[in-house]
């Protein structure tokens, strides 16, 4: 019987099945590589596009309030509140330096006012029992009272929710949404769960702050539950970029990002000290640009200044531009505190996102590693701006 055959594979037949299973899984995992490649970079490219749109989407609601003014609803604030030219309401300070631990970058900061509502409505509630609805005869022994009592001036106000009740302090003021007197909060007696009991002035306040006038509180107004609405006053907002530490892992190392702050005005210093500001947010991370257009005419032209000149630069560029015939009449420069009520300028924003990281994808050679940008853009007229009716003299 024969034996069966001993016989196996060659060793050049093993070299050829070697050769040709190394290249079937390089190939393999060349595909693997441009696989999780791709699906990385389109990651991060998708993180740096949202986190723009984040950006623009915060940076169009707080423009739409710039130049908002409360206490008087239409007229700028005046006396010991008044704007200034030193602070003007609405300004850029362009080109300015950030150092960051991997290089350095260049962007604008821009500034503006506003009398900020708080996120709520709240109402009035009877006082101490009292009934919700007066007669006219209680109302006629009502009026004939001497309302600067304390009795009379202490209001129980409904926030609805005790984290709201939190945000009411001393200086605040508020407005019953029937009514346009203004009630200034001059102490707070007692906060029970989302009932806020304070003392209002017994005196309205004028636009520069003064106790003018009689109280000014009406009882039938501030009658149970009349809307209201809570306004903390003087607000000044800085946007710009800041290097930040963000990640815990790495604390050496700085990222460039988009810093809103937020803290009381101050008419005889530019912009916003550091010891007036309350309240810091970091909008977005890895933000490279921050770039301040103004136009004249519409969006035709764009005005900005990046060789140094700051503020006073870009105010002679826009003037220049005004003084072609744009704008209104007798009002032909943003000279003033208050020039961004009176001129219906368009902004635009450019917001450049990169990245969180360098990749050899992203540079422009095959051995250099590089971040991707993305640049998104917001154009408006901001809501407040232009508001005021032409008056006689330039720049007033």
């Amino acid at each position: 019987m024969p034996k069966p055959s001993q016989r196996g594979f060659s060793l050049i037949e093993l070299m050829v099945a070697l050769a040709f299973t190394a290249v079937l899984m390089a190939g393999m995992a060349g595909v693997y590589k441009s696989s999780i490649t791709t699906f990385t970079t389109a990651g991060e490219r998708l993180s740096a596009v949202r986190r723009g749109r984040v950006a623009i989407d915060v940076l169009s609601d707080d423009l739409n309030v710039a130049g908002m003014f409360l206490r008087t609803l239409t007229a700028p604030p005046s006396g010991a509140k008044a704007l200034s030219t030193v602070n003007p309401g609405f300004w850029v300070n362009p080109d300015q330096a950030v150092t960051l631990t991997d290089g350095a970058l260049r962007a604008d900061e821009f500034y503006f006012y506003y009398d900020q509502p708080l996120p709520f409505e709240a109402t009035l509630v009877p006082q101490n029992g009292a009934p919700a609805d007066k007669g006219l005869m209680a109302l006629e022994n009502d009026f004939s009272q001497d309302l600067s009592q304390d009795t009379a001036r202490t209001k129980f106000i409904d926030t609805k929710d005790p984290s709201f009740a939190s945000m009411i302090q001393v200086g605040q003021f508020f407005y019953v949404k029937d009514q346009t007197a203004v009630k200034t909060i001059e102490s707070i007696k007692s906060v029970n769960g989302n009932i806020v009991e304070v003392v209002v002035s017994d005196k309205n306040s004028d636009a520069a702050g003064a106790r003018t006038g009689n109280v000014g509180i009406s009882l039938y107004n501030d009658r149970k539950d009349a809307p209201i609405m809570v306004v903390v006053p003087e607000q000044m907002v800085k946007y710009s970029i800041k290097a930040r530490a963000v990640d815990p892992s790495d604390p050496s190392r700085t990222v460039p990002c988009l810093v809103r702050e937020q803290g009381t005005y101050q008419s005889g210093a530019p912009g916003l000290p550091a010891a007036s500001v309350t309240n810091v947010n970091v909008l977005a991370e890895d933000v490279t640009g921050l770039k301040v257009y103004m136009s004249v005419d519409g969006g035709r032209t764009w005005i900005r200044e990046d060789a140094g000149g700051g503020w006073s630069a870009y105010k002679t560029k826009v003037n220049a531009a005004l003084a072609l015939g744009y704008g209104r009449p007798e009002q032909q420069t943003i000279d003033s505190a208050t020039w961004f009520r009176e001129i219906p300028v368009t902004i635009r924003v450019d917001v450049t996102t990169r990245t969180a990281a360098k990749r050899m994808e992203y540079g422009t050679t095959t051995t250099a590693t590089s971040y991707k940008e993305r640049v998104s853009t917001l154009v408006l007229r901001p809501r407040h701006f232009g508001l005021s009716m032409p008056v006689t003299g330039k720049g007033a």
